[in-house]
């Protein structure tokens, strides 16, 4: 205990002038800290809740738009509209089967939060891997009648609005 105390007094400003910045500047550091953590913590959910939901939107348009025109001319221009308009790859396989999917330990946040809202909004079994090396998302969708595969960049599920923040924050702080 001595020496902790030993080494506090070594350590310690002598000055006053020193120490009453120091009583000052520790506060407002903290502060600053904790605040941006709860805003960027809650600012990364609303986002990355957001950019899923739109995903998620995405893919049940198409889900939709395959069950309701059977034709497969029709079926071609949704899957070819939404390639080029949605940025989605998107195949279906007609009288295809699912393979039993075993369940992934999704690394992330932004996986579950995905995960969540896919599982919200679909009905039948599908299969979520986001952990590819092509940086890509591919969400398999068991359909009575076939499998939809659904592949997107990962980036749709990314924000960079949080990186900015920090550097502005950071900045500013320093002027």
């Amino acid at each position: 205990m001595l020496t902790r105390l030993n080494l506090l007094k070594h350590v310690a400003p002598r000055q006053l002038f020193w120490r009453s910045l120091l009583i000052m500047l520790i506060p407002m550091v903290l502060l600053q800290g904790v605040v941006a953590y709860i805003f960027f913590e809650r600012h990364w959910d609303t986002v990355s809740r957001r950019l899923a939901l739109g995903l998620t939107g995405d893919i049940i348009f198409i889900i939709n738009a395959i069950q309701r025109y059977p034709d497969s001319d029709i079926q071609n221009w949704v899957l070819y509209t939404a390639r080029r308009e949605m940025q989605i790859d998107a195949t279906f396989e007609q009288s295809k089967k699912l393979a039993v999917i075993s369940p992934r330990r999704l690394s992330s946040n932004t996986d579950k939060i995905l995960y969540d809202a896919l599982s919200e909004r679909i009905v039948w079994p599908f299969d979520l891997d986001t952990q590819r090396h092509d940086k890509n998302i591919l969400v398999t969708i068991q359909m009575p009648n076939g499998t939809l595969n659904i592949l997107t960049p990962l980036k749709r599920m990314f924000s960079t609005t949080v990186y900015i923040f920090v550097l502005w924050m950071l900045g500013t702080a320093l002027v």
